[in-house]
């Protein structure tokens, strides 16, 4: 199961940063410098930790 979700945060962080790529106008600087955080956090060590934790306690 943590496997699966491993998989499908690894996704959902590439597909912040392709959509973090895409925001280039000034009026969205600020959005992209959130989705940056978003995905650096998603991406993190520790997140992946805690994820894992919470999986196999759902299990």
């Amino acid at each position: 199961m943590s496997l699966f979700c491993e998989t499908d945060t690894e996704r959902a962080v590439g597909l912040l940063r392709q959509y973090q790529a895409n925001l280039t106008s000034p009026e969205e600087q600020a959005l992209k410098t959130s989705v940056g955080k978003v995905s650096a956090i998603l991406g993190s060590q520790l997140f992946k930790s805690y994820s894992y934790s919470v999986m196999t306690n759902l299990c």
